[in-house]
């Protein structure tokens, strides 16, 4: 059975993963499409806009076959182990290809990976960030230059590849209109950011020219959420947490408790997400990193939850297709991590316990029923 796989957040599903579905199609026609999609807290530290079953429903019906959340564990990580996430899904699966969009698709990252496998990641450069150190050791090792978000989402692609030993075919394909990054679009691009499009929703703006149908109904129906909301329970966390505390907390090392504590309790009370976040910043420590942090302190994932997990993974079914049912029931028999469609009380103590714990706190904004109640989606 040929498959093909996507990595997504969807938030929201815009016009330009309707193009990248669109791609898939016109090139492997008899392809069933498999999105591995970040649930309700996603990878830069960041709750989705609009709940994952919003999300899920968007792609079904924009050609998607079969949608299955990463793992809260896995999608709020850096690059690299957010791909080795996904990656471990997707060949558990033997999914034949994974397309991925990228600023310089004719990169060979399979290749790169390779030369970089022996880099030391021990980076101990404190005044300058992380990626800026791991971008100079690939192209010390390489002579290629990789700073670009998606290339360096498919390098990080390769290298889970490469641990996992997957024999995935990695299909990169042009990146077209938008950059991540870009906060504004005019009335005659079809193509735009997600962070613009969220941002003129937040600002009451019209988004029907970059995406489709289902999203823009739901753009006008359903609360869009971000920071903002969640912020009073952070800032419950932050009140009542001790340093030792905190240091329990995945994510919080070399001291860094500290400073989340001493930059929130010097905020006036009026003072947002962001001011904090500002507050907390450094060279060494990005705004990105921040938002990670405060994901798994308002979620109170501890280090041993997150070994836990990537010890024994699961695919929860969000969503499929007539043809994405055919290929789960041929998946039942095959893929070695279980398969969650009904999520039961056992799975919610034990399994599916931290994305359940992201799914209660989320519902209490976005007034959606929790994941025990619910069921896959579907789309005849």
């Amino acid at each position: 059975m040929d498959t093909t796989g996507v990595i997504v957040e969807y938030n929201p599903f815009h016009n330009g993963h309707l193009y990248q579905i669109n791609q898939i199609r016109a090139q492997y026609p008899d392809t069933t499409i498999v999105a591995i999609m970040s649930g309700q807290f996603l990878q830069r530290g960041i709750p989705a806009a609009l709940d994952k079953e919003s999300r899920t429903r968007q792609a079904l019906q924009s050609g998607v076959d079969l949608m299955i959340e990463l793992p809260v564990a896995f999608s709020v990580q850096p690059a690299d182990l957010f791909a080795k996430g996904a990656i471990k899904l997707l060949s558990g699966m033997k999914i034949t290809r994974l397309v991925f969009g990228a600023e310089h698709p004719k990169l060979d990252f399979k290749s790169i990976a390779v030369k970089i496998q022996n880099i030391d990641g021990d980076f101990n450069q404190y005044n300058e960030t992380y990626a800026s150190q791991y971008q100079q050791a690939v192209f010390d090792s390489t002579g290629v230059h990789i700073d670009e978000p998606n290339d360096l989402l498919g390098l990080a692609y390769a290298e889970a590849c490469l641990s996992e030993k997957s024999e995935i075919q990695l299909c990169p394909i042009q990146r077209i209109g938008a950059g991540y990054h870009e906060t504004i679009f005019n009335d005659s691009q079809e193509i735009a950011s997600a962070t613009a499009i969220r941002l003129a929703v937040r600002n009451q703006e019209s988004i029907g020219n970059v995406v489709p149908g289902q999203t823009q109904i739901d753009s006008k129906n359903e609360k869009w959420i971000d920071w903002h909301d969640f912020w009073p329970y952070l800032k419950y966390q932050l009140s009542l947490l001790t340093p030792e505390q905190l240091s329990t907390i995945y994510g919080v090392s070399e001291g860094i408790e500290y400073r989340l504590l001493q930059q929130y309790e010097k905020l006036p009370e009026d003072a947002s997400f962001d001011d904090w976040v500002h507050a907390v910043k450094s060279k060494r420590v990005t705004y990105t990193k921040i938002s990670r942090l405060a994901t798994y302190i308002l979620l109170k994932i501890n280090k041993n939850e997150i070994d836990k997990q990537y010890k024994q993974p699961y695919y929860h079914v969000l969503g499929f297709s007539k043809r994405g049912q055919s290929l789960l029931n041929y998946l039942k028999k095959e893929v070695p991590y279980p398969i969650l469609t009904k999520i039961s009380k056992k799975d919610k103590e034990g399994l599916y316990s931290l994305d359940y714990r992201a799914g209660i706190i989320y519902g209490l904004i976005s007034h959606k029923e929790s994941d025990l109640f619910r069921h896959p989606v579907q789309i005849n």
